[in-house]
């Protein structure tokens, strides 16, 4: 005897039913649209602009300052006779800043006349008495009120071959529009006076690159229109459906697009416009907890294609969440602390806060690390057990999250390496993270999945032996009972 039911449409996703040449061609326009990215990262502005100045102009050629042929800053003189009625002894003053290129950083640098063939590398340290203050009009310079500040023990260290010595010395400053600044030295001590009188300073001073803010503003607020034009279109393809009929997977992947909207910080614009530390704290808030998100998206799915459907649970998911949260927090903690230390001129070292925020988040990736070698071990150990499109997901998932964290780890690393956000490929690093949850949301868009390939009906065959699916073990395994009846089947579907 065989009973023959109606077929029912099931809602699944087009990761388990993509074809070979499907993948394929996604994955050639994620190529050529990376390279595109690549090619548009390295040619756009460079973020910031460093000048360098000296501080003495000689009419003559002379190793030492000679106040007959030379005007400027006399500082092998401000070494030796020290001012007793705190004059200033130098002044920069540099103005007036505009919107966009209001954060400024004023460094030194010192002339290599130090080291040579029998002498490689000469260090020592110095004092430094210095006042910064704003005014409006260059012609009231002299009403200015002087705040002095004072930095000890800064260390210079010189390399033969190099032309300046390093000075770890450096202030950053965010200026009001439209006012000019005064960087006023008292007075400098050193450690070694040998061959002061002929080491000529420099200042330097690294300001914003005005046309590379204006093209992160517009490269942030097309990425985030296109992420509102890909929610649209993913909620669009879903419209037929119940919310509560969506694979898990999607459900996730709706989460990962809304969050991806702020991490690419929209309201970047008012940021650079107002000044204001409300909205530093709110992009390092998107920046820090959408990357714990995206972290605990790629442990979620790759748990979840390796289970049936029925084995999904939600306690799987508090446990990564937690991770994830525990990422999302130190990452948040090291993101500020470490852009408030650069704002109040400290030192990384010495910030107890960014110590300890950066070493909780270094420890949280290393275990993360782990545990995601573990899922990808586990899931493509257990492809043996699955159907076709389970093994099918499983491996579509797995190849493109490994070429794309490659790409991202390779792109950080890089980035990192070069100055952060001083690199021209940031903007690129933040279109990366992009295209993955765009290749992410195609894989995971709707597929109707038929339960069988006869068009009017799936065939369900008497048998002899009852199967009842009791639980799913520790290993995803169903646990079954037989209790060898013959003539009934009670784990089948009701009919009607």
């Amino acid at each position: 005897m065989e009973i023959t039911q109606p077929e029912k449409k099931k809602l699944g996703i087009l990761m388990n039913t993509i074809s070979l040449k499907g993948i394929l061609a996604i994955a050639m326009i994620f190529i050529l649209i990376t390279g595109a990215i690549t090619i548009i990262a390295i040619i756009s502005p460079k973020p910031y602009i460093q000048t360098k100045v000296g501080l003495w102009e000689c009419s003559q050629s002379t190793q030492t300052f000679n106040p007959n042929i030379c005007k400027g800053w006399d500082s092998y003189s401000t070494l030796t006779s020290p001012s007793t009625d705190k004059n200033i002894s130098t002044s920069i003053v540099v103005g007036p800043f505009a919107t966009l290129n209001k954060d400024v950083t004023f460094g030194l640098l010192l002339k290599n006349v130090f080291t040579s063939s029998n002498m490689p590398s000469f260090s020592f340290k110095l004092n430094l008495e210095y006042s910064f203050q704003p005014f409006n009009d260059i012609k009231l310079v002299s009403t200015v009120n002087y705040v002095r500040e004072v930095a000890q023990n800064i260390n210079v260290e010189c390399t033969n071959g190099n032309e300046f010595c390093n000075v770890d010395f450096s202030v950053f400053k965010r200026f009001g529009t439209l006012t000019y600044e005064r960087f006023d030295i008292f007075s400098l001590s050193s450690s070694s006076l040998e061959k002061m009188d002929q080491a000529e300073f420099y200042g330097t001073i690294q300001t914003s690159n005005s046309s590379s803010t204006v093209f992160e503003i517009y490269w942030r607020i097309c990425l985030a229109f296109g992420n509102c034009v890909l929610l649209c279109l993913f909620f669009w393809f879903l419209r037929l459906y119940s919310v509560f009929n969506w694979a898990l997977e999607q459900h996730l992947t709706a989460l990962l697009i809304y969050g991806l909207i702020l991490f690419n910080n929209p309201f970047c614009l008012l940021e650079h416009i107002t000044g204001a530390s409300f909205f530093l704290m709110v992009d390092s808030f998107f920046e820090s907890f959408f990357t714990g998100y995206l972290m605990f998206y790629i442990l979620a799915v790759f748990n979840s294609v390796r289970r049936p459907e029925r084995a999904k649970g939600f306690i799987p998911l508090i446990v990564r969440a937690i991770m994830a949260i525990i990422i999302s927090c130190s990452a948040f903690g090291s993101i500020l602390s470490i852009r408030m230390t650069i704002q109040s001129n400290s030192k990384f070292h010495s910030n107890t806060l960014t110590i300890f925020f950066s070493v909780m988040f270094l420890l949280s990736i290393v275990i993360y690390l782990f545990w995601l070698l573990f899922e990808v071990i586990r899931s493509f150990s257990e492809r043996r057990k699955m159907s076709g499109s389970n093994k099918n997901r499983v491996v579509i998932f797995g190849i493109v999250t490994f070429g794309c964290i490659f790409l991202l780890m390779a792109v950080y690393v890089g980035v990192y390496f070069s100055g952060y956000m001083v690199s021209n490929m940031f903007i690129g690093l933040l279109a990366y993270v992009n295209l993955y949850c765009f290749f992410v949301a195609i894989l995971n868009l709707p597929s109707l999945q038929k339960q069988g390939s006869n068009t009017n009906g799936v065939n369900i065959a008497k048998l002899d032996t009852e199967f009842k699916v009791e639980t799913y073990d520790d290993d995803d395994e169903l646990v079954v009972e037989n209790k060898n009846e013959e003539g009934t089947l009670e784990d089948s579907v009701a009919l009607n």
